[in-house]
């Protein structure tokens, strides 16, 4: 796998952030962002950002 994908309409959850803490820190595959909503941005969550 290449690359972990994250986000979407579909996306219901305030953890998002702790999500993708909780997937860095199990493997080292880059997680990418795609905001289904205004609410899935912050200043620690770009849109389309790879944490490598």
């Amino acid at each position: 796998m290449d690359y972990i994908f994250l986000g979407g309409s579909l996306v219901i959850t305030d953890h998002l952030d702790d999500v993708v803490q909780q997937i860095k820190a199990s493997c080292d595959i880059p997680v990418i962002l795609f905001p289904g909503s205004p609410s899935q941005v912050s200043a620690t969550r770009m849109p389309c950002y790879t944490f490598p």
